[in-house]
């Protein structure tokens, strides 16, 4: 899960709320298909830090 959030923190340095959305969902399809066990798990407290990507996923 570590891992994860630092790749996100390393990819989505300086984009835009919108580009940070579009960005977010796609790798997180990507990351669910890998990680689909934990996912549920861990997606609620997972963007907390960014308020765009918060609101991407829960609307």
């Amino acid at each position: 899960m570590q891992e994860f959030k630092n790749n996100l923190y390393r990819h989505t340095n300086g984009y835009s709320c919108l580009e940070l959305n579009i960005y977010t969902q796609m790798y997180m399809d990507s990351y669910i298909h890998k990680h689909s066990k934990i996912y549920t798990h861990t997606h609620t407290n997972l963007f907390r830090f960014h308020p765009c990507i918060h609101q991407s996923i829960h609307p």
